[in-house]
């Protein structure tokens, strides 16, 4: 997404756009911020020392979460398709 905002300004765009991420559906835009998050974790247990057996390997987790904090929105939509009667407003699951 950081690609087209530094690279995307000179491209047309249709006149209901306001924005260029407007031309993706906000369900990938969703799935693409969560694999933005999952990237932290790239790599473990690839190798023998890429693990988080490994004491140095363990920022990744909190780097991982440090990301979903920073999309909560994301989480919470992606949450409330998979979860019907999640309310992301409430963060809670009705019955």
């Amino acid at each position: 997404m950081g690609i087209l905002e530094e690279h995307g300004q000179e491209l047309s765009l249709p006149e209901e756009v306001s924005s260029l991420l407007d031309l993706f559906p906000h369900d990938l835009q969703h799935r693409l911020w969560l694999q933005t998050c999952f990237d932290a974790l790239s790599g473990l247990g690839q190798e023998e020392e890429l693990t988080l057996e490994n004491e140095g390997q363990q920022h990744r987790v909190e780097s991982f979460i440090e990301r979903l904090r920073d999309h909560q929105d994301t989480v919470h939509y992606l949450i409330s398709r998979w979860k019907p009667g999640y309310c992301a407003h409430s963060r809670e699951i009705r019955r």
